[in-house]
């Protein structure tokens, strides 16, 4: 199974199923939700609209991070999932490094390939899904102990706890089970399973889209899937559309399309899909703040921009948008935000060798590359709308 954490551009294939929304679940129609419409071009500078910051991490042998896949802010520190080496690490809001969660193997406490994390802020601790065992492990919010782990009786990757106490899951299951023919399932805090969310009506092999389509804004969490442009807020006993999105000359592939490309789910459909001119990828991190839509059409790569403030929106292709921005190559945001804002790893041996080609970066980017070296963890670009 491959499972990427990072909520990467490009299109990720694994065996895992792609997800399609029935709107027989949900409580009210897609018209009571907030429409959200990109025009196809911005005139507008990206530089204008947003503010930057940037933060290096600490480089040491003992957290070397590759791949920034998860971001949450906790206790006033970072907790950054690796999702390339697999692992957890606590760094403070200046980049220092602070511990480790655990680590490799399969003990008590020990995990081999996470996938996710979420925090329970009222029990204090910390949980983390192994999918190589099948396991949560559990370790304290405060001094990053291990407490105790639990095994999971369903294929999941991620997780996030309703305001409930009930925790909300995606499903994984391949089999003939019920489970299978749904995208999310919540149960109570001992995995017990309470309801099941979303039918599936497309199965594949193959998937579009981030691992991760759950999200968590205040005390509300949000689910989406790949060939739905609805975002719905999710509780124990609810479902209702929240965001529906528009992008002016796109839209997401029909069920049609998709079964006929893929046999009827029995064939890899995705050369043709990204060969189309339909959406063929698209996540969404969300704020108090803002709405960031990362999407792409025709295999190139653009962002959508929605200020909750002004009900602005913004689009750009991510080439333009990276140059206005003046931050070298944006290959990803991770998911999660901090502090309302989004945030992107920039990696530090690539935007030296464009230095070296001539590339003019941010004042304060510029600054912090030139006391790094190229085998330095990432430097943290958070971004946001501006009041």
């Amino acid at each position: 199974v491959n499972i990427i954490m990072v909520t990467k551009w490009k299109i990720t294939v694994g065996l895992l199923l792609i997800l399609f929304c029935s709107c027989s679940q949900v409580k009210e129609l897609h018209e009571s939700s907030t429409i959200i419409s990109f025009k196809e071009h911005t005139d507008v500078n990206a530089d204008s609209i947003l503010e930057l910051s940037f933060l290096k991490l600490q480089t040491k042998d003992s957290c070397l991070v590759k791949n920034v896949g998860l971001i949450r802010e906790l206790n006033n520190c970072l907790l950054i999932l690796d999702s390339a080496n697999s692992n957890l690490y606590v760094f403070n809001k200046s980049g220092a490094f602070v511990n480790q969660l655990g680590q490799k193997g399969s003990g008590p406490g020990e995990y081999i390939l996470l996938s996710s994390f979420f925090v329970d802020n009222n029990k204090n601790y910390i949980a983390a899904i192994d999918i190589a065992q099948d396991k949560v492990l559990y370790y304290n919010a405060t001094d990053f102990s291990f407490l105790y782990e639990r095994r999971l009786p369903f294929s999941t990757s991620c997780c996030l706890q309703l305001e409930d106490g009930n925790l909300l899951w995606n499903s994984r299951e391949y089999t003939d089970s019920k489970l299978s023919d749904f995208y999310f399932v919540v149960t109570d805090s001992l995995f017990d399973i309470i309801d099941y969310k979303m039918n599936k009506e497309f199965k594949s092999g193959y998937t579009t889209g981030p691992s991760q389509m759950i999200y968590k804004v205040g005390a509300n969490v949000f689910a989406y899937t790949p060939f739905d442009l609805t975002i719905y807020r999710v509780g124990t006993s609810e479902i209702v559309p929240a965001h529906s999105f528009s992008f002016e000359g796109t839209d997401i592939p029909s069920l049609d399309f998709l079964n006929k490309t893929s046999n009827q789910g029995n064939s890899n459909y995705l050369y043709d899909l990204i060969q189309s001119d339909y959406i063929s990828y698209y996540c969404v991190e969300e704020t108090e703040r803002d709405l960031f839509v990362c999407y792409m059409k025709n295999k190139e790569k653009y962002i959508g921009l929605y200020d909750k403030n002004t009900d602005r929106t913004y689009n750009y292709p991510i080439k333009i948008f990276q140059d206005q921005l003046k931050v070298g190559e944006l290959n990803y945001f991770s998911i999660g935000s901090v502090d309302d804002y989004h945030v992107a790893p920039l990696d530090v041996l690539s935007l030296k060798d464009m230095a070296g080609n001539g590339y003019v970066f941010d004042d304060k980017l510029s600054e912090l590359l030139t006391i790094s070296n190229e085998e330095d963890n990432s430097i943290l670009l958070f971004v946001r709308i501006k009041k």
